[in-house]
């Protein structure tokens, strides 16, 4: 298939695709065979054992390694049929913020506008390839990589937590990731007191009258400076729905913008009661797999609680959930410049899945075990992904926190997004421990190209390829902000609720389990049909 199909080195360039947009293709080293462009005849080009030597000066040592070993395939696609651009209020924000941040010592932001807003802190990539100092280059990047992922102020992915062992899936849960973020000074709530005795007395009031819900939102606002003391960054919450027995499971996190470690806890529905534990715990291993919450999405330790140099620039295949964006049709919601499809008068913004799974649900990405599109290869194989040569910084990454469960981290980002795709952890003896990948997708505004990003998936898998873990979204809910006379979105005032950690869970049910029966059988007919073979 390849035969002679060498060529000299595929230099950067920009193309126009289908309907104008300008799109951006990534330079190749020489003598890698040639990628194929997207098109109507598009097939793709399949990296496995037989071709992966050509490729490998795109490809990560451990991906080449488990090629070789008969573990992975990769689909390839020489670029994106879209421009990944966040939008004209952004990019101007951006070049704006150019004059108007720093980062102190110890790597906080430090503002230096009256009133910090959205848009890169630090500039694009050209403006960072400016910087000489590698280790403050990197500190740059990751607080670029915090804003990009904060650029929807509150999001929801409705997934699933999946363990895949080297045959077969393991085990299964329904999950939910909320995240919500705060690009200007934000007060943070009181911290709950959870070793707190409540008297008897209280405790009868309390039942007898109305409680009103403690939402981070309905905390009176007090006065922060930006990365100050309680300047309230970021809170996220996975919570597990299913199966019963682990119903409820959550681990809750706040993020600071300054100096003060995160405040974070885990949930047990088993007892009833939430555990407030150290902020290095957010590195411990999730129910047993591979993944740990700062795995999410490929990255999301705090940038203060690491050193970081840039090692070297270079172009790497990279996976995305579609090489298609999203056509998205914006509402008057409020949201910056851009939008999901499908938003609804109540400002909840969905992105559903893109591919159909032979249940008629909808998910973001397909793997192996699901479609054995190839068969002889590992079940966490995500087929329904397309891996583009992308330009990446690769940075070194090492934990201030001696209690923190890992050792060195190498964090691959994308240049052109400012978003972490590959993350390859050692243990703290130096020793290759697991690989973490993200495939990020674009819902782009129609009639223009600007866009927001979503996770298609998270994928980790140990240093055996023997054990893997995946979180699969199935859609992806983006809340519009309140405005003036506009009422919070009631599924986003359920999901604020549960950041108050004395009250997680109480209003928690499980649903009962669906029982799929189709419905061209009744139950009296099920009973009388036939035993048949397939």
């Amino acid at each position: 298939m390849l035969g002679a199909s060498f060529a000299f080195a595929q230099t950067s360039e920009v193309l126009q695709a289908e309907g104008g947009v300008e799109v951006y293709r990534a330079e190749i080293p020489e003598g890698v065979p040639e990628i194929p462009n997207p098109g109507a005849e598009f097939r793709g080009l399949v990296v496995k054992k037989e071709n992966v030597e050509a490729f490998r000066s795109l490809l990560l040592a451990p991906l080449a390694a488990w090629i070789e070993g008969d573990s992975l395939v990769m689909r390839l696609a020489r670029n994106l049929d879209y421009s990944w651009d966040y939008g004209s209020t952004w990019n101007f924000q951006t070049k704006d913020n150019l004059t108007s941040y720093n980062i102190d010592e110890q790597g906080a932001l430090i503002s230096k506008a009256v009133a910090p807003h959205a848009g890169f802190p630090f500039g694009t990539d050209s403006a960072l390839s400016e910087v000489d100092d590698p280790a403050q280059r990197a500190r740059m990047i990751l607080w670029n990589i915090s804003y990009a992922e904060s650029l929807i102020g509150d999001v929801k992915y409705e997934g699933d937590l999946t363990w895949i062992g080297s045959q077969t899936v393991l085990r299964k849960s329904e999950a939910h990731f909320f995240r919500s973020s705060f690009l200007s000074p934000k007060a943070a709530p009181e911290k709950p007191n959870l070793h707190a005795e409540q008297k008897p007395s209280d405790a009868r009031a309390k039942e007898e009258a109305p409680e009103p819900t403690p939402t981070p939102s309905n905390v009176a606002p007090t006065e922060v400076s930006f990365s100050g003391p309680g300047d309230l960054f970021r809170q996220e919450l996975l919570q597990l729905r299913s199966p019963p027995v682990v119903f409820g499971y959550a681990q809750l996190g706040w993020r600071y913008r300054g100096e003060e470690e995160d405040s974070y806890w885990v949930y047990s529905p088993v007892i009833e009661k939430a555990r407030e534990v150290l902020p290095a715990n957010r590195s411990d291993s999730m129910l047993g797999g591979v993944l740990t919450m700062d795995d999410f999405f490929v990255w999301s330790t705090k940038v203060q609680s690491v050193n970081a140099k840039v090692l070297e620039e270079k172009v790497i295949l990279v996976p995305f959930s579609s090489r298609f964006a999203h056509v998205a049709v914006l509402p008057n919601t409020g949201l910056p410049n851009t939008g999901p499809p499908n938003a609804d008068a109540d400002g909840v913004l969905e992105i559903p899945g893109l591919h159909e799974k032979l249940d008629g649900t909808r998910t973001m990405t397909l793997w192996n075990y699901e479609t054995r599109q190839v068969a002889r290869y590992a079940p966490w194989v995500p087929t329904s992904a397309h891996f583009v040569p992308r330009e990446v910084w690769i940075l070194e990454l090492t934990p201030r926190d001696p209690y923190y469960e890992t050792g060195r981290e190498i964090l691959i980002v994308d240049k052109r997004s400012m978003l972490p795709v590959y993350k390859i952890v050692y243990d703290k003896y130096g020793d290759f421990s697991r690989i973490v990948m993200a495939a990020w997708g674009f819902a782009q505004v129609k009639g223009s190209s600007a866009g927001l990003p979503f996770v298609g998936f998270l994928l980790g898998i140990d240093r055996g390829a023997r054990q893997a873990m995946t979180f699969t979204p199935h859609r992806v809910k983006m809340f519009a902000p309140e405005t003036s006379g506009k009422k919070m979105v009631p599924e986003k005032r359920e999901m604020l609720s549960l950041f108050d950690v004395r009250n997680h869970g109480k209003q928690l049910k499980p649903e009962p389990p669906k029982v799929f029966v189709p419905s061209s059988v009744t139950p009296s007919s099920q009973s009388r049909a036939p035993n048949r073979e397939p």
